[in-house]
């Protein structure tokens, strides 16, 4: 117990993608709406994941007050499942539903497992009489299929399952800020754009600090680190858990020269959402800075797997491999880089200029004549040209 506690306390300070795992003991500054182990919200989340769960539950625990069917948990079976039940509802309790509990079920669906089976062994149980067994079980196929309903028509029905999805949304506003992403995708999909206004407008609303955290980044883009610092810690203090704000609050930091305080920043965003590929790559960034190449390129070849189109990843490499001296490396990221889809000549001219300085001509008037078909401006091969005999003779 007391390895594991220790082992517990080392992850939990230590790592805030563990942290943010579980529900909060205490309100902190990550607490959302005061979601805490105990709070009321949390309570009534839990009590309605075991109805959801296992119908039948709320029968046999009314039917427990028969002496008979309380003796019945007595025996070996059921003691070892009440032991099993009792380890996933834990597990349960602690763990935190991202989503919210209601719409996150199914992740817990585990602990249902166990619960059926004594709710089942409960039910047949002969210890009680035949006429009583009867009416409990078919009291909780009633139960079960009065709340089934509902959810098939739903499925059956889409007026009716958009309808039940947008009153989840207006339920646990906070917690369903990604569903309203998913709901206006829907509708932009089925060509209802009139729909698409009305949850854009309904979002607009909501979820007033998102326009706060884009003109925050528009200005950290325009070098106004002070400011967009300033807004983006409003932004985090009222929406701890956006991790787009936090990803820019690291970048602000960095261009402040406060690299502890933008690792954390990056951390608390990477703890929030570890696929973050923008927090991946600006913490590389700072850890190249920092000269910490082992991490940065750790970090840029997670973002880079998870990503593969990504260009930010690839110029990292490039520029960390030519610090650290490793050319091969260099060469072969600058090649796709020149060669990828975004037709930008600056890549081909990075690599062209490389295979000049090591007086590799032919590759070199390779390169450029891909930067010109890229749209470089001639003029700064011809300029090339006039300085370098070498090079022209290759290029002819």
């Amino acid at each position: 117990v007391v390895i594991a506690t220790i082992v517990f306390h080392h992850f939990y300070t230590t790592s805030y993608f563990f942290q943010f795992a579980f529900v909060q003991l205490f309100e902190n500054q990550f607490t959302v709406e005061g979601y805490t182990v105990f709070s009321w919200k949390h309570l009534v989340d839990f009590a309605n994941l075991l109805f959801l769960l296992v119908p039948g539950l709320l029968i046999v625990i009314v039917a427990l007050a028969n002496k008979r069917l309380r003796r019945t948990l007595q025996q070996k079976p059921n003691i070892y499942l009440l032991i099993l039940i009792s380890s996933v509802l834990g597990a349960v309790f602690i763990f935190d539903p991202k989503l919210g509990m209601p719409r996150d079920w199914d992740l817990f669906s585990f602990a249902g497992v166990p619960m059926a089976v004594l709710v089942i062994s409960l039910l047949l149980s002969k210890d009680i009489p035949v006429r009583s067994r009867l009416i409990m079980v078919w009291s909780t196929v009633g139960l079960a299929v009065f709340l089934l309903m509902p959810r098939a028509f739903g499925l059956a029905h889409t007026d009716m399952g958009l309808a039940r999805f947008e009153n989840l949304l207006r339920l646990d506003q906070q917690k369903n800020k990604n569903a309203t992403t998913l709901l206006k995708n829907y509708y932009v999909e089925k060509g209802d754009y009139e729909a698409v206004l009305r949850i854009r407008q309904y979002a607009k609303e909501t979820y007033l600090y998102d326009s706060v955290t884009q003109e925050a980044t528009t200005m950290l883009a325009q070098g106004q680190y002070l400011q967009s610092e300033q807004m983006l810690r409003e932004v985090t203090r009222k929406q701890p858990w956006d991790w787009n704000a936090w990803t820019s609050m690291g970048a602000c930091y960095f261009y402040l020269n406060k690299p502890d305080s933008a690792i954390n920043a990056l951390d608390i965003a990477l703890g929030l959402n570890p696929h973050g590929s923008r927090a991946l790559n600006n913490k590389a960034v700072v850890y190249l800075k920092l000269n910490n190449y082992v991490s940065a390129e750790k970090l840029w070849l997670e973002s880079h797997n998870l990503d593969t189109l990504q260009i930010e990843p690839l110029v990292g490499l490039a520029q960390l491999y030519r610090l650290t001296g490793r050319t091969n490396e260099m060469l072969q990221y600058l090649t796709r880089l020149a060669q990828s889809e975004i037709s930008d000549p600056q890549y081909a001219i990075w690599l062209g200029n490389y295979y000049l300085e090591s007086r590799l001509y032919e590759e070199a008037v390779a390169t450029y004549r891909l930067a010109i078909e890229q749209g470089l401006d001639s003029t700064y091969v011809l300029e090339l040209l006039s300085n370098n005999p070498e090079l022209q003779r290759a290029w002819r």
